[in-house]
């Protein structure tokens, strides 16, 4: 077990039974992918129970839910530079607070493509 998953499950159970817990909740323990991969683990121990459809009514902005959701749907590697263009175009109207806020909760490929724009 790497030391992120370490401390992660450590944290995890000093916590309430049933608490919903976030990736973004761990951010500072490493890297995004660091954090996913060790709360896979641990949901595949039993530890944790996974729940991605509450994370994707978290974010605050809906502009950014509904990109993402778009993304989601298109899938990974299958997103078209006419569908960026689309996404780019609505991607400006996104304040920098409400991509910083939301960014966590989005899939890490969806996170490369929107930080590339």
């Amino acid at each position: 077990m790497n030391s992120v998953e370490n401390k992660i499950e450590t944290n995890i159970k000093k916590m309430r039974r049933g608490k919903l817990v976030f990736a973004s909740d761990f951010s500072y323990l490493g890297n995004s992918e660091a954090v996913f991969k060790a709360l896979q683990r641990l949901q595949k121990s039993g530890l944790l129970m996974h729940t991605s459809e509450v994370r994707n009514l978290s974010y605050k902005s809906k502009l950014l839910m509904l990109i993402v959701s778009d993304l989601r749907e298109i899938g990974d590697g299958k997103v078209t530079p006419q569908q960026l263009e689309i996404i780019k175009s609505h991607f400006s109207h996104i304040s920098e607070q409400e991509l910083h806020t939301d960014i966590q909760l989005m899939p890490i490929w969806v996170r490369k493509i929107l930080l590339s724009i």
